[in-house]
């Protein structure tokens, strides 16, 4: 007669990261990887970030940033990526605003850009073959320089559902 574990909180814990982590070894090789760029990177990406910072001036204190990687889709392979948001600024024109935007665009051959009208943001995406950049800003919803323009409305029928498990009901 074989002799069954308790089951306590510590293994039903090991458990479920056991079953969470089984046939996802490409993940793990995928975080590996990426921890490996990101350390090769550190320089580069470290220096960039201090850059747009210092450029943005005060406006980083209502700000955050992060870096992680990214697949590049037009590169076709994992690079690292720095994100910024900033928050409440008084307009995509503002000199701090203006002068990261400035840098940015001499440092990367290819950008794009992507509004958020309901949250009165814009993304400036930059690329290059090592690094991508995402600069987010959210400007004042009293900005003298933007302003959330209605152009419609639309109604969409969203599905909802209920798990249900084992025969409940």
């Amino acid at each position: 007669m074989r002799k069954q574990k308790a089951i306590t909180p510590i293994n039903a814990a090991k458990a479920l990261v056991t079953d969470g982590i089984k046939g996802r070894k490409n993940d793990l090789v995928d975080v590996r990887n990426s921890i490996k760029l990101l350390e090769e990177s550190r320089i580069a990406v470290t220096l960039l970030m201090a850059c747009v910072m210092d450029r943005l001036g005060s406006l980083t204190k209502r700000g955050y940033g992060y870096v992680s990687t990214v697949y590049s889709f037009s590169q076709n392979k994992r690079i690292p990526s720095v994100y910024y948001t900033v928050s409440d600024a008084p307009g995509f024109t503002d000199p701090n605003v203006m002068w990261a935007l400035e840098f940015l665009t001499a440092e990367f051959s290819d950008a794009k850009t992507q509004d958020y009208a309901a949250s009165m943001g814009r993304c400036f995406t930059f690329e290059r073959p090592d690094m991508r950049v995402e600069l987010v800003v959210y400007v004042k919803s009293d900005s003298s320089t933007c302003h959330r323009v209605e152009i419609g409305e639309e109604t969409q029928t969203v599905k909802k559902y209920k798990l249900v498990c084992d025969g409940q009901a």
